[in-house]
């Protein structure tokens, strides 16, 4: 439309209202104003017709045009209409739920009488809310790339490093207005007339700066942006920083903020110290210290690294070190390093006391001639610096005090031995030798003959005695008047020692031709020496020798181990006495036939002690029988003379001094504390088995048979059984078989006489000589024809004794009496005694079942041996 033809509506006062321009929110409604006046055509009646246009586009002059156009998909109705009476002339153009598109200029234009009469152009603004804003931190220091940060991802900078905080509002129409507040206080922005920047002061110094761009996917609409700059420190660590952003139009529709706290780290600050402190770090060699370090940054968690010396410290990754101070970390440096995200690191020094030590600890040897000067050194090591003495060896007198010791023109009186000895304080000296040699010629060792075998490696060692050393072009090796060369087959080695050298010609793979005398020369510049050192082959030993003497070794070792095996079977021939052998034994009478040990019947478990006086065993016991009606008339004399392992018995004999002992290493088997018995360790050689008898005492316990250890080597052994009976030579005046072989004996026990055990016959009688039975050990039994008197007499339980009716014969006892016979390795000597009968008659409940042919039992009774 030209609109430069449109008449002035307010002159001619056609549109009396006309429509403002607005801006508008979304979704709101929107009323654009446009009354006009009644108007008729006088010739035709016509009134005026109106119209409105967009953006110079009509969009209708009635009102289905105006809904029709403003109708869309997305709303079940139209959202624009002319609502009032137009009759009224009010064209008022009503549009809801505004939308950016509808954004633009509106006009009402009026058409009367061919004449047309246009409104003021009416802008519509339609404002968008942006969206809340977003944080972005601009690292390295504002140099990007840009990160995003909030509630849950903090703004970190180092300690003195410049912070880049960037807000945006995105997607704004006309674009949202952003402002800043730190810990809750608002920021106040102040221009900067000089830098033309807006500068704030809030918990912070820094500048702002801001800009509006058109938003790149929707151009329309704008993004809103807000910078902000400032340098930090570890002192505004955990400040709140907020981003807010606010649209027009819509003050109450407050948008979400923004917010970050501040991180501010900064590299650890190390602290180090050692444990135990000293004064000055100072520590005695040997010494355990820590060295610990502790720090403090941000962030807190540090990983470890230490250094000592520049060299670091492999496999420690704790803030502590601990180690044992040597003298060769004496001012060591000690480093430590905290890693974060930065590195912090401290150090101290260390020093260790540690006593003298020479650097070179060999002795010295200065060689010089009468007249010349000398200057030995004896440089030392220690912490504090250690004093050096010199002396001459065996001397007190300090002859000089200082590392180096000077002697001007020698003399002979000069030339020995010096003591250098060096101090430090709170530790032993330290002392060596120094020698002044005079110059002389060499001397060179005897040397013994070397021997070698073909093919074998040969070492020839020549020792030289030289002060000064010979040089090595000055050492030669000959061999039938020819010099030795270095080769595959010859080497040359040399080792030097104080005052001379050992010169040594290897020959390797020897051959026969390399055999004979080599010449060893030395020259030193004050004479020369020479020697003959032989090789000699060495022979080899024939094998027909190693194979003969193997064998005879192995011959000696087997007829050896037969001959230990017989003596132990007591097949040697001869009587093996442990201890002292008494050959003056005095008796008044003597039986012939040898007691108790002839029939194998010892126990020997039990032993008394050795006498003071010679080493046997005492004479003329009476022992204590506790439970026996009657005690009996007896001698005795012990047998054994071991005491070890014995412990004295409570109770022992009434009338002697002197204390019975029995093996505690056995078990009490009777029941009675009176009675201590032991169980008798005896076996049955060369038999297949062994028959073991219960004992008596009240049927308690149990104790093997004989033991055969006891028995004469000349005499065969029977018991019962034993299924295999070994015939063997005959006994003395007897056949070879036994007089009797005991099968079983019963025992009740006697109340009366406080429970003891007693041995009776079968008829009653008592035989009062055998007191109170401990244990029960059977023998071998008795020959028919003893040569010695009865030890008992009487009628037997079934019958006649075979044994003589004789008195006993009775033994002087005024010493030990010791038997040829040996009982045992770990006893000597032999024991016998005698009892007078007695018989009494006892109660018939105590009986004692034995065979009709028996002659003779042995007992262990309390702690010895006795025959009935």
């Amino acid at each position: 439309m030209d609109t430069s033809k449109l008449e002035n509506p307010g002159v001619d006062g056609i549109i009396q209202i006309h429509p403002d321009s607005q801006a508008v929110t979304l979704n709101s409604t929107v009323r654009l104003q446009c009354r006009v006046r009644i108007l008729t055509d006088p010739q035709t009646g016509a009134g005026a017709q109106v119209y409105w246009s967009k953006n110079d586009f009509g969009i209708g002059g009635s009102r289905e045009d105006i809904q029709e156009y403003g109708r869309s998909s997305r709303y079940p109705y139209s959202r624009y209409d002319l609502p009032y009476n137009l009759k009224d002339g009010q064209y008022d153009l009503q549009i809801t739920n505004v939308e950016l598109s509808d954004e633009g200029s509106y006009v009402c234009q009026v058409n009367f009488m061919k004449h047309q009469y246009l409104s003021q152009t009416a802008l519509l603004t339609v404002q968008v809310p942006s969206e809340a804003p977003k944080l972005y931190q601009v690292t390295n220091e504002g140099k990007g790339p840009e990160v995003e940060i909030g509630s849950a991802t903090p703004a970190i900078v180092d300690d003195g490093a410049i912070l880049v905080l960037k807000c945006v509002a995105r997607h704004g129409k006309p674009g949202a207005i952003i402002s800043w507040s730190i810990d809750g206080v608002p920021i106040q922005v102040e221009t900067d007339p000089v830098k033309k920047v807006n500068v704030f002061r809030a918990g912070f110094t820094g500048n702002l700066t801001n800009s509006l761009t058109p938003s790149p996917s929707f151009p329309r609409l704008k993004d809103a942006s807000s910078q902000m700059s400032a340098r930090l420190n570890k002192l505004h660590h955990g400040k709140l920083v907020e981003c807010r952003a606010t649209n027009l139009g819509y003050d109450e529709q407050a948008l979400r903020p923004a917010f970050t706290k501040l991180e501010v780290h900064y590299a650890p600050v190390v602290s180090i110290q050692v444990r135990p402190p000293r004064r000055d770090n100072e520590y005695m060699e040997h010494d355990i210290i820590t060295v610990e370090c502790a720090a403090h940054g941000r962030p807190d968690s540090f990983m470890w690294e230490w250094f000592v010396n520049g060299r670091q410290v492999e496999n420690i990754a704790d803030p502590w070190y601990r180690l044992r101070l040597t003298r060769d970390m004496h001012n060591a440096v000690f480093r430590c390093i905290a890693i974060s995200n930065k590195k912090g690191h401290t150090e101290t020094t260390v020093r260790v006391k540690f006593g003298p030590q020479f650097l070179e600890p060999s002795p010295l040897l200065f060689t010089a001639s009468v007249g010349e000067d000398i200057a030995m050194e004896c440089p030392a090591r220690g912490n504090p610096t250690p004093r050096i003495d010199w002396r001459r060896e065996g001397g007190h007198e300090v002859l000089h005090r200082g590392v180096t010791y000077r002697k001007d023109s020698l003399r002979d009186d000069d030339f020995g031995t010096y003591i250098c000895t060096a101090y430090v304080s709170e530790f032993p000296p330290v002392s060596k030798q120094m020698y002044i040699s005079k110059r002389r010629p060499p001397t060179i060792q005897p040397n013994p003959v070397v021997h070698a075998k073909l093919g074998r490696t040969a070492r020839l060692r020549c020792t030289v005695n030289s002060v000064p050393q010979p040089p090595p072009d000055q050492t030669h090796w000959y061999f039938n008047g020819r010099p030795v060369r270095q080769d595959n087959h010859h080497t040359f080695e040399r080792e030097e020692f104080l005052g001379g050298v050992v010169l040594i010609l290897q020959i390797a793979h020897v051959m026969r031709t390399d055999y004979g005398k080599y010449n060893c020369t030395v020259r030193n510049g004050y004479g020369s020496d020479w020697k003959l050192i032989e090789l000699s082959q060495q022979e080899d030993i024939p094998l027909q020798f190693i194979v003969g003497s193997a064998i005879a070794v192995g011959i000696l070792i087997v007829v050896g181990l037969i001959i230990l095996c017989a003596c132990r079977q007591r097949i040697c021939g001869g009587k093996y006495t442990k201890g002292r052998q008494n050959q003056n034994s005095s008796t008044s009478m003597r039986p012939v036939q040898a007691p108790f040990s002839e029939y194998g019947v010892i126990n020997s478990e039990f032993k008394a002690p050795l006498s003071s006086q010679n080493g046997s065993y005492r004479s003329s016991y009476s022992p204590w029988y506790p439970n026996a009606t009657v005690q009996p008339q007896t001698s005795y004399i012990g047998c054994g003379s071991d005491t070890d392992e014995q412990r004295s018995l409570t109770k022992g004999p009434k009338f002697s001094q002197e204390k019975y002992f029995y093996d505690d290493s056995k078990i009490d088997t009777c029941p009675s504390p009176n009675m201590p018995i032991g169980i008798s360790s005896a076996y049955c050689p060369n038999m297949s088995s062994c028959q073991l008898i219960q004992p008596l005492c009240n049927g308690g316990g149990y104790i093997s048979t004989i033991d055969a250890r006891f028995l004469p080597t000349t005499q065969p052994t029977y018991i019962t059984g034993c299924p295999t009976f070994i015939s063997g030579a005959a006994m003395v005046g007897a056949t070879n078989q036994p007089d009797f072989i005991p099968e079983t004996i019963s025992l009740q026990p006697l109340d009366s006489l406080g429970g003891g055990c007693l041995f009776t016959t079968a008829d009653g009688h008592q035989v009062t000589t055998v007191p109170q039975i401990a244990t029960l050990d059977l023998t071998n039994g008795m020959p028919h024809h003893l040569t010695t008197p009865s030890i008992y007499s009487g009628d037997a339980a079934s019958g006649t004794s075979s044994v003589d009716h004789q008195v006993q014969s009775y033994m002087n006892h005024s010493k030990g009496e010791l038997s040829d016979n040996a009982r045992s390795p770990s006893h000597s000597g032999s024991g016998s005694m005698q009892f007078r009968q007695q018989t009494v008659n006892l109660p018939s409940s105590i009986t004692l079942g034995v065979q009709p042919e028996l002659h003779g039992i042995s007992y262990v009774i309390n702690d010895h041996t006795t025959n009935v």
